[in-house]
């Protein structure tokens, strides 16, 4: 079912990258935890075993997302008519100790330069990813969106880049740019 579930949803509505890391967690979390058991008979408590367990590696962040993923599989099943209900309906991220680490780390300045400095030091770092770099640290962009970015998605007379919804996990959104840049 978790193949089913990759092939026919995941590989269709997720971008590339998120294809990717969906297939990481059910490699390395979902199906060495549930894959053996039968789809019928596996229980919420089997279900938050599997998210205790990256909680317990060290990654609440990434159990969160493996808690999203399960709970979309599980759906899917339901959708399919594999299975009535599913066990992982309930679970709440909070009950396992899974959490969100987005905002949880702010740079302050000293970071800011530490980083900056740290990428002309790097001996064997490229001068593309050395720019690309600086233009995430700057732009606060995903580094997908700023893979995607093409040129006429770049506004000089407005000093705004536009980044489409198609490049985004979000919605469209427009990153201004100093004139002093261009």
């Amino acid at each position: 079912m978790a193949e089913l579930f990759y092939e026919e949803d995941i590989k269709v509505n997720r971008t590339e990258g998120g294809a990717k890391q969906a297939r990481m967690a059910l490699d390395k979390y979902i199906i060495p935890g549930i894959g053996s058991k039968k789809l019928e008979i596996i229980t919420p408590l089997q279900v938050g075993s599997v998210v205790q367990a990256v909680v317990k590696k060290g990654y609440p962040s990434r159990a969160e997302s493996v808690l999203g993923l399960l709970k979309q599989m599980f759906t899917f099943a339901v959708g399919r008519g594999f299975i009535n209900q599913s066990p992982a309906y309930a679970l709440k991220k909070k009950h396992y100790g899974a959490k969100t680490g987005i905002g949880d780390r702010v740079l302050d300045a000293e970071d800011i330069q530490a980083f900056w400095s740290a990428l002309d030091k790097a001996p064997r770092m490229s001068a593309p990813v050395r720019t690309a770099l600086r233009i995430l640290l700057l732009s606060g962009v995903r580094s997908g969106e700023l893979r995607l970015a093409k040129w006429n998605d770049i506004d000089l007379i407005n000093n705004e880049w536009h980044i489409p919804e198609e490049n985004t996990k979000t919605t469209a959104w427009t990153v201004p740019l100093s004139s002093h840049l261009l």
